[in-house]
């Protein structure tokens, strides 16, 4: 009926609130409510609905740490769900249980998968060659461009490229802990999405992870840095504040103290840690505390 209908509206939003104010356990209450009165065919009858509500619950029920009760959702979600597109945001919940719950493996697979779909292919234990060719494929769409010009680029607007820049992201702290080899591969091919399909929010994250891999792996610590400023930029461009945290932490974990003070990254650091707590990333906000803690004490500051 319909008045069951703008009910189950109702619940979704309110799920919605409370899981931006970090309040799990009742967004989970209302998400529960909310599919309970949907309709029994609801996923044909009322399919963005039951989409909205199953994703809001996957994610809150992720964050809450009640692993038990997910993967049935996320099996119903993916079972029901008509495109793969309409699968990403399950998947990112799905990447970022098993990166929580130390399944690193997992994670990955899961990404490669999806990618895999998305015509996007990469090996699952890269070797050297595969980093270099990834590298130099990079380098060759960036020539003649300094880093502050992609400021520039035109919006990402392809439906499929949006979806890979997630995954992708989705998949860098599984690699960089379980498969550092595939991490560079994950980096340059978002940083080679957002030169070929423009800018979108996740180009930031790319961007500071690309500035990463620059200053520590192939120490051009110069250009490193103006990756690592765009980063920031593109933050303030998009206004992202669900992005702040986690590329707040890689910039200045990563990048500014090959070129400044310790000391001067610990504002950043902090600052990041806040914002994490704000938007829900809990695991940047717990490297934020972890690296700001390392920063003070290498800095001398007494324990």
């Amino acid at each position: 009926s319909k008045q069951r209908d703008e009910l189950a509206q109702l619940n979704l939003r309110a799920g919605q609130k409370a899981k931006s104010a970090t309040a799990y356990r009742s967004a989970i209450n209302y998400l529960t409510q909310g599919i309970e009165l949907l309709e029994s065919d609801h996923w044909k009858s009322q399919y963005a609905l039951s989409l909205a509500l199953h994703e809001a619950i996957a994610e809150a029920i992720y964050l809450s740490g009640a692993f038990e009760q997910l993967d049935a959702i996320i099996d119903i979600t993916l079972k029901s769900a008509r495109t793969l597109l309409d699968k990403i945001a399950i998947y990112e919940t799905k990447i970022q249980a098993h990166m929580a719950q130390n399944q690193l493996t997992d994670a990955i697979k899961t990404g490669l998968n999806v990618l895999k779909q998305l015509g996007i292919e990469l090996p699952q234990t890269p070797n050297n060659v595969q980093i270099l060719i990834g590298l130099v494929k990079t380098k060759f769409l960036l020539r003649g461009r300094a880093p502050k010009d992609l400021v520039n680029l035109p919006i990402m607007t392809k439906p499929e490229k949006l979806a890979a820049m997630r995954i992708l992201s989705s998949m860098i702290s599984p690699s960089f802990i379980g498969a550092p080899k595939l991490l560079p591969l994950v980096t340059f091919q978002q940083v080679q999405l957002s030169i070929q399909y423009g800018n979108m929010p996740l180009s930031a994250f790319a961007y500071a992870w690309y500035g990463t891999i620059l200053c520590g792996v192939f120490t051009d610590i110069n250009i490193g840095y103006e990756f690592g400023q765009l980063a920031l930029n593109i933050l303030e461009k998009f206004n992202a504040k669900d992005l702040r945290c986690r590329t707040g932490v890689t910039v200045n974990s990563f990048i500014n103290p090959w070129k400044q003070h310790l000391s001067l990254t610990v504002p950043g650091l902090q600052s990041a840690y806040q914002s994490g707590g704000e938007t829900g990333d809990l695991e940047y906000a717990a490297w934020s505390a972890l690296l700001q803690g390392i920063h003070l004490h290498w800095g001398g500051d007494e324990l």
